[in-house]
């Protein structure tokens, strides 16, 4: 019966160092994702900043619209659409 538990711990502490391994080469491997991440964070900070302030975007939308009317429309169409997809994506 010895023998079992013996050979059982064994295993266990070959599972644990093998975890602890394992966990070590998955942190060293997710760092080059840090800052492709942050840069992900700084956009939905800025996302959700331009959900919080929408008058800022009105208000630069008629600035270009003064400027070039036809370009202009074509250009919010474009963006109108890519803002309700990405808006999409958060929910």
């Amino acid at each position: 019966m010895q023998a079992k538990e013996l050979e059982l711990r064994l295993r266990q502490e070959r599972a644990l160092w093998r975890s602890a391994q394992l966990r070590r080469d998955v942190r060293q491997e997710a760092q080059c994702l840090a800052a492709p991440l942050a840069q992900v964070d700084r956009l939905r900070e800025g996302l959700v900043w331009m959900e919080r302030h929408p008058i800022v975007l009105a208000a630069l939308l008629a600035g270009v619209v003064a400027i070039t009317p036809r370009k202009a429309l074509s250009k919010a169409t474009r963006l109108w659409s890519l803002w309700r997809t990405v808006r999409g994506f958060g929910r």
